[in-house]
């Protein structure tokens, strides 16, 4: 086993719709940690996001990647140190939480994590990485994975295949690799959506929102996301990171557009036509 390495060696991946959201989350970040973005907004997320990540950071010194959504505001960076030595030291190559049965509005996998948080050994995945296999890696046998049931409390479909990007967590479990399923809790009683995430010593790592695309968007969402702003700030205050993340985007990749993308530039176009017919 390798030593475990320096912050320098740990990086940040946010594959981001949603930039307002994403310069007021990246405020919490840690100093000193390398920044990516993978600019999602031509519907670049999910599976083709993680075959893009491989592609665009094969080159790069890294050894474990913290992959989070704009929607996840990270509450103590060295719990997350912790998480990753530990993660190290027991032969673990990722971490997060369930996408089935851990969280109330997730009732999916529960052998695939949920791409809003995790932590890779991108060291070790590099080693036997294969984008072909993956991609191949869509499928489920009953009773094939056997079921942590450690932070399960709602329901949850064990032969789901609801997410195009459980085939990458399926194709780790069946190269024989250790995933580490993380706790995860309701942030606020009336606010269903909102969790908090564990390590692995039940230490706080982030509060997540979720409905990144609706944040600005949705007076519901904005407002429920803006609280969570509020009690993070109540627990730290942000640190204002001034080193800009590297900004990656595949400008021939045309995938699923959300329909307020689409408004967007709908209203974008009438107020340019507006303005012509007004010269």
């Amino acid at each position: 086993m390798t030593n475990l390495r320096h912050v320098d060696h740990i990086a940040f991946l946010t594959t981001v719709y949603n930039f307002k959201l994403y310069k007021k989350s990246s405020l919490y970040h840690p100093e000193g940690v390398r920044r990516y973005i993978i600019d999602g907004r031509n519907g670049m997320y999910g599976i083709h996001s993680i075959v893009y990540m491989m592609q665009m950071l094969w080159e790069e010194d890294i050894d474990w990647l913290i992959m989070l959504d704009e929607d996840v505001i990270v509450l103590d960076f060295g719990a997350i140190e912790d998480l990753i030595k530990y993660m190290h030291h027991n032969s673990y190559v990722l971490a997060g939480m369930q996408d089935g049965g851990v969280h109330e509005i997730r009732h999916h996998s529960p052998y695939a994590i949920n791409t809003y948080f995790s932590i890779l050994d991108f060291k070790k995945v590099k080693q036997f990485w294969n984008k072909e296999e993956v991609l191949k890696n869509q499928y489920i046998f009953k009773n094939e994975f056997q079921i942590n049931n450690q932070f399960i409390r709602h329901n949850y479909d064990e032969n789901s295949l609801f997410e195009g990007y459980y085939c990458f967590y399926f194709w780790l479990l069946r190269q024989g690799q250790k995933l580490l399923y993380l706790n995860a809790e309701q942030l606020f009683k009336d606010d269903v959506y909102t969790n908090v995430l564990y390590n692995h010593n039940n230490e706080p790592l982030l509060y997540h929102t979720w409905h990144a695309r609706s944040f600005g968007v949705s007076k519901v969402h904005t407002k429920r996301i803006s609280r969570v702003f509020s009690e993070a700030q109540t627990q730290l205050k942000p640190k204002g990171v001034k080193e800009k993340p590297v900004i990656f985007k595949d400008k021939s990749f045309k995938g699923y557009v959300h329909k307020n993308s689409l408004k967007k530039r709908v209203k974008r176009l009438l107020k340019k036509l507006i303005s012509g017919f007004k010269l």
